[in-house]
Formats: C-alpha cells, structure tokens, sequence
C-alpha cells in the first residue's frame, strides 16, 4: 500500500530531522533480517575486547526486532541465519514479535554464504504481492563467502523482482556487499563502534522511500481488504487458531468468525488481515509525519505556556516552539515527544 507523503520545509530549532521531499514509502514491509553466523561473529566486540560481536549483534537485533514492529505494525519480519557454507530460514516471515525474539539463539561456526542467502530470500519474497515492500537487511562478519554458483546471477533476479537488499559489514568493506546494495538499491554501511553498528541497524526500522525502479513497476491495488474484528471477553473460552488451544477472550474474525490471540495477524482460514484502528495510525505517520514546529519568540511581557505539559516558558530560560497548524506553543521535551513516539499534535487534535 502506497501513498504520496509531502514533509513541510520550515526552518526551525526543533531537534526532530525530517525529509523536505515528496516521497513515496511502502507502510506493508516483507524483510528478512540475516545474521552471519559464521566464526567472524565469535571475535571480540570492536567497542569492548571483554565481549564478542555475538553479543553485541544478538542484544542490538532483538532492539532491532521490537522497534521495527512498533514502527511498522502491519508487516512481516523474519529471520535467516548463515554458517557452515550454508544459509537456514530460523523464522519465516511472522508478525509475532516474542517468536523472533525468541529465535535468536547463539549457535556459531565455518564461513557464511552470501549467495545462498540471497537466493532463500529471493524464493520466499518473490512470491509477496506487489503492494508489498520486499526486503533484506545482512548483518555481516566476514571478509569472504562460500558461493556454489556465481553470485551476480541471484542479484540480477533481486533486482528484476524488486528486493531491496541492505548490508553492514562490521569487519571492513567488501567489494561484493558493496556491488549487491549498488545494484538492488539498497545501503551499505561499515560502523566504527557498537555505538554506530545500533544507529545503522535501527535506520532500518523506519520504511525507506521506494526505488524509481520500483515506483514505476508497482502498481498499487485501489483497496486492500482489512477486517476489525471484535474483541470476546476474558470470560468466554474457546479454540483459538494461534496457539490450536481452548484460551480466553481473543479476537474474532468478522468474516469467518475465527479466533485469534493478538493482532495484527492474517486469518489462517479466510485470508483476511486483521488489524485494530492504532495500527493503521501507526502506519499512517510515515507516510504524513507531523510538521516541524518553528521557532517561536514571545511578545513583551508575554510568558507563554506549553500547550502539552502545562509548564511555564520563560523567554529567558526556554526555548519556545510552534505548531504551524494549530499555532499552540510546545516546550522541546514535548516537541520530542510528539514528533519520535505520538506522532500527532494534540493542539490539532
């Protein structure tokens, strides 16, 4: 599902970054996020010689994890894992956050495979419908890769389909990882720290704008089939179609009555995406964020108030910021809050 987002260009002393393009982002993402299990994890952390990447790179992917979910809560995330000359699927696409978390387990050893894990992310996202953002983010702690076939054949076939394959190298730049996120439109990064390795990871989590490529090949469907279904009450008990148990409460399906624990999840039985009302909310403020607030100088012997916390502003103590839209006065704190976590104003509200 795709939309056309219009960021606005005022100046402002608001410590938010936005985009001052029109821009096109997919709000359904498909992404797989790879992990080089191979011996190159196992050496020490860049940032600490007492721990090793394992660590670093497992506690930061499971960050990773919930903040995608938070910020995307209508896609799909799962898990690859690459040792031993081959790459394994250790979750397949899910919406359940716990289950990926869970999954990270360290098992390490031998030398990782590029190609194999491009071409298992190929097989299962080649198949995702069009209005759906396909794509790959490696982890990677190699220098080398134990290919069976030549490589630049499978990133043809992830570019011909759409896959946008992003990596990070915390060894050094690979000349190969480079070509790979060149030609498929994706990003490539080699962090210095942990500190940067986080920040590279977690750029990731926000959808990126969509390809020129892609923007022409995609064409979006008029309406995509949602269902809101009904909340049952902790009281009844009955067979829920998650877990294949007698639970309490759930979520029915409007169309096939069908239970399920949690949402977001697709009905098993009819097809149908189960959402509730935040989630599109959730969604909705990538494709329309909230305007930077600008700067705002006081009148003479005026002491303005924050329209989101009800704190004083002094001229001389404070900086004082306002909403475009709604001309409401907001103190940094709540500028921060309302533009990283609410995404709304509440003046405009």
């Amino acid at each position: 599902m795709y939309w056309n987002a219009a960021n606005s260009t005022n100046s402002t002393k608001s410590l938010i970054p936005q985009e001052k393009t029109i821009i096109k982002k997919g709000i359904i993402r498909f992404l797989y996020l790879v992990i080089d299990c191979s011996n190159g994890i196992m050496l020490p952390s860049q940032h600490d010689e007492k721990t090793s990447r394992a660590q670093s790179v497992i506690s930061t992917a499971k960050e990773f994890i919930k903040e995608y979910f938070d910020q995307n809560p209508l896609s799909q995330l799962g898990i690859i894992t690459t040792k031993n000359g081959v790459a394994k699927i250790l979750k397949e696409l899910t919406g359940n956050v716990k289950q990926l978390v869970s999954e990270l387990k360290k098992s390490f050893g031998g030398d990782p495979s590029l190609q194999n894990v491009l071409n298992l992310s190929y097989d299962s996202l080649h198949q995702i419908p069009n209005y759906g953002s396909k794509e790959v983010v490696v982890i990677y702690c190699s220098l080398s890769s134990c290919d069976p076939d030549n490589i630049f054949s499978t990133i043809k076939q992830l570019k011909d389909n759409n896959i946008r394959v992003s990596l990070i190298s915390l060894d050094a730049e690979v000349f190969v990882c480079k070509q790979i996120a060149k030609q498929t439109q994706g990003t490539y990064s080699v962090p210095t720290d942990d500190e940067h390795f986080k920040e590279v990871l977690m750029a990731h989590a926000a959808p990126p704008p969509t390809t020129s490529s892609s923007s022409t090949k995609i064409v979006a469907p008029p309406s995509m089939r949602m269902g809101f279904p009904q909340r049952r009450a902790q009281t009844l008990y009955s067979m829920c179609l998650c877990h294949k148990k007698i639970t309490p409460g759930g979520y029915i399906c409007p169309r096939c009555k069908s239970k399920y624990c949690d949402l977001p999840v697709e009905c098993s039985t009819c097809g149908l995406m189960l959402v509730s009302s935040p989630h599109l909310a959730r969604s909705y403020h990538h494709l329309f964020p909230v305007q930077q607030f600008i700067d705002y100088q006081p009148r003479e012997g005026e002491e303005p108030y924050c329209y989101g916390c009800q704190k004083s502003l002094p001229k001389e103590s404070f900086i004082s910021l306002q909403c475009p839209s709604c001309s409401n006065i907001f103190c940094v704190e709540c500028d921060a809050f309302i533009h990283e976590s609410l995404h709304n104003c509440p003046g405009c509200n």
